[in-house]
């Protein structure tokens, strides 16, 4: 006999403060979701405490008939092992906490439920904005959907702030693969908790659903754990982020590049500081006097920065600076940023006027007249659930967005991390899509590309365009054009303003098939002179342990190999000609025709598989033509993968690798290791005129780019036991704003430009 799926279930740690607790329960009593459960993880110190909190549990299950636990170890367990020992005993496929002083809407879990449960959206986390209340929260809103990239997500908020415990909602699977909340950390659990949910995202390439406020009530109380134990925080989130400075793989997967994560962490620093400011302003009199050692050991604590608190203008999407203000800004951003406050009289000034603010706010609340002026009612329905229609909307950066009710957000970063294959199904039943701010950087072409590859013949595309260096309007319909030939018909313009310009057009026609061909399985490929028979055997294994999808191995040798006449899995192809010259390009068309499978990779016997090769692919995604694995080597370095040529292949030029979150006209997949779809290869196969050393990697990309579709670089990483070129590839610096090429103009690129001189100039 199977036990019944519970499709939910609510982990409600609590201690003491049973009156809370009782409006917590009562606000579940009240939910519309058929079937869920309750544990209550408790660790009061008051033995009377604890038995009301139990009896309370019990009276739910009774009035409600949900399953209610009541679980006690021992008292003063601390946020982080409370809630622990609830995550573990539940039984629930979507598992969301609520701390005993928040309260739900009447719909809160039957909204969860529904949309993380939706096909098209395929949420693994969903997080709610949260009403902040004193009395009754107000639910009388209509909460909005939005799906977040996890790094947008990350870099945008977790500097000085984490999604509420109580506001995050997350399936079974992610929390059996990061685990419960550090016990080592009292206030930062929650933000280390969330740390490890996005980047989880992050690595299966999912987006995070965001709701807007409406369902969530956070409670603002005197009795705040974090009020009392202000200095725990403090040195919790000082000891957090300098833990994440020290993870460098992990700042750079979340947050970027050395001058982005300056900016992140700056912030941060002044987050700490201000939130210190606060608590010690809220503080009476005789407790500051006393806590007065702490509060100087925090104030004193960090040295002084040259961090900027923000980036410099230029820099900022879409944005353009006069060149005699980008003097004065890079002078102040160079002034060093004293972590603690220059003097006691900013402290005295800012705790002053706090204390007048909080002596106002308990004078009105005496006479009744705080919570006229703050009405927070509570109607009986509460908001409803978020309908998810066929409208989308992609837009570059976390904010205020206009409310369409009917229009979903998908909010991502415009850069090379953009892939919107997750949200494929949302993309192939879309009627509308409207793109905003698409020249906001110098990444549009990728953007556009992701944006509409997977979209249905019926389509209306609206563009939102602002005239600038990058992209103006009539750029965008070359572009158009370039990406999609043929398979757009204009439909209107309007312009709102001299450069600000609303484009509509009507998908005619489908992308190139390879975008929506099924994926059956893998071919891998391998080149061999058969002098290495070591690393041949290795990069068969690797496949065997990893891949779990149909698939064969064809192995492109000179001599025989023996050893694998009756294998199961590999099929020797010997070819010698032209081996003098190195017939590169005719040994890796053979393997393609020969091809049984939709995916092939094809390397050098230099190579084998990650563990999560497979993984890592399939939650990349199927959509492409050409593109480039990661690699790295065995001492855990970059290898050669991510690269671009200073040229359109007309002449030798200089080599260098690309941050991952940059794209090049000029970039290309270097021929150690290539994966195709064999649907695209018979439309680009390899130049069989060139042979090795000769370009003809470069020349398959230059073609493959002059027919619109874009080199892409999956998430998938090779391991390699040596690489020859890396040291003569530097890594190009990220920047949004220009490309950057390395070395001296070359061949097509040596153009003089002559000086224009204007009509007013010549008066002159």
């Amino acid at each position: 006999m199977t036990t019944p799926i519970i499709p939910m279930t609510v982990v409600i740690p609590t201690h003491g403060r049973v009156d809370l607790f009782l409006e917590t329960l009562a606000s579940l009593e009240k939910q519309t979701l058929s079937a869920f459960e309750i544990i209550v993880t408790d660790d009061s110190v008051e033995d009377q405490d604890r038995k009301a909190i139990k009896k309370a549990a019990l009276d739910f299950q009774e009035k409600t008939g949900h399953t209610a636990n009541y679980l006690f170890s021992e008292p003063r367990l601390g946020q982080a092992k409370n809630t622990n020992q609830g995550l573990r005993v539940a039984q629930g496929e979507l598992i969301r906490i609520l701390h005993s002083d928040d309260l739900l809407a009447p719909r809160a879990l039957e909204a969860e439920v529904s949309l993380m449960t939706h096909n098209n959206l395929t949420l693994e986390v969903l997080y709610h904005l949260v009403e902040a209340f004193r009395h009754a929260p107000s639910f009388d809103k209509q909460p909005q959907l939005s799906l977040l990239q996890p790094s947008l997500l990350f870099k945008s908020v977790m500097h000085s702030g984490t999604p509420l415990p109580s506001a995050i909602v997350f399936h079974r699977q992610v929390l059996n693969r990061i685990g419960g909340m550090r016990e080592d950390l009292d206030f930062l659990c929650d933000w280390e908790f969330c740390t490890r949910l996005v980047n989880d995202q992050l690595c299966r390439q999912n987006f995070i659903g965001q709701l807007s406020s409406g369902f969530i009530g956070w409670r603002v109380h005197g009795d705040s754990t974090t009020g009392k134990l202000w200095h725990r925080h403090f040195l919790e989130h000082e000891q957090f982020m300098n833990e994440l400075k020290s993870n460098t793989r992990l700042a750079s997967e979340l947050i970027g590049d050395k001058q982005s994560q300056l900016e992140f962490f700056a912030r941060g620093v002044r987050y700490r500081y201000n939130r210190l400011l606060k608590d010690i302003a809220q503080m009476p009199a005789g407790r500051m006097l006393s806590e007065r050692k702490m509060i100087f050991r925090c104030l004193l604590s960090g040295p002084t920065l040259r961090e900027r608190l923000r980036p410099a203008p230029w820099t900022l999407p879409g944005r353009l600076v006069r060149s005699q203000d980008r003097a004065i800004l890079k002078h102040r951003q160079q002034q060093p940023l004293q972590t603690a406050p220059q003097s006691f009289l900013t402290i005295f000034k800012f705790c002053a006027a706090e204390k007048i603010m909080s002596w106002g706010k308990n004078y009105l609340e005496k006479k009744g007249l705080y919570h006229q002026l703050h009405s927070e009612k509570a109607p009986q329905q509460g908001p409803q659930i978020p309908t998810i229609g066929k409208h989308l909307q992609v837009h570059p950066a976390m904010g205020l967005l206009p409310k369409e009710t009917e229009t979903l957000y998908i909010l991502t970063e415009y850069n090379n991390t953009a892939n919107l294959w997750p949200l494929r199904k949302l993309l192939t039943s879309a009627e509308r899509l409207k793109i905003s701010a698409l020249n906001t950087n110098t990444f549009y072409s990728h953007v556009l590309h992701q944006c509409l590859k997977l979209t249905p013949v019926g389509l209306q595309l609206e563009i939102d365009l602002i005239d600038n260096q990058h992209l103006t309007s009539f750029g965008f319909k070359a572009l158009l054009e370039e990406l999609f030939p043929g398979q757009f018909t204009w439909k209107s313009q309007k312009k709102l303003s001299p450069y600000h310009h609303q484009l509509v057009y009507k998908r005619t026609d489908n992308a190139h098939s390879c975008y929506s061909a099924p994926h059956d399985g893998w071919t891998f490929g391998m080149l061999t002179t058969g002098d290495r028979r070591e690393n041949i055997a290795q990069y068969v294994k690797s496949i065997e342990e990893s891949c779990h999808d149909p698939f064969e191995i064809i192995i492109m040798s000179p001599v025989p190999l023996d050893e694998y006449n009756n294998h199961k899995h590999v099929r020797v192809i010997c070819f010698e000609e032209h081996d003098d010259l190195g017939w590169i390009t005719r040994k890796k068309n053979i393997i393609c025709a020969e091809a049984a499978y939709s995916d092939i990779l094809i390397c050098h016997d230099r190579f084998v598989l990650h563990p999560e090769f497979i993984c890592d692919f399939s939650s990349w995604g199927y959509a492409y033509g050409l593109a480039a694995p990661r690699v790295i080597l065995k001492n855990g370095e970059r290898g050669l993968d991510w690269a671009v040529v200073s040229s359109n292949n007309k002449v030798w030029s200089f080599g260098a690798l690309l941050d991952y979150r940059s794209c090049s006209r000029y970039a290309y997949n270097p021929g150690g290791a290539t994966l195709i779809r064999k649907s695209f290869w018979q439309d680009y196969p390899w130049n069989e005129n060139l042979f090795w050393n000769e370009h003809e990697d470069v020349e398959l990309c230059r073609r493959i780019q002059k027919g619109g579709n874009p080199i892409l670089l999956t998430r998938a990483t090779l391991i390699a036991s040596a690489d020859r070129w890396i040291k003569e590839n530097l890594l190009l610096p990220y920047n949004d704003q220009y490309e950057v090429l390395p070395g001296q103009p070359v061949g097509e690129q040596q153009i003089r430009f002559i000086k224009l001189t204007t009509t007013n100039q010549k008066k002159q």
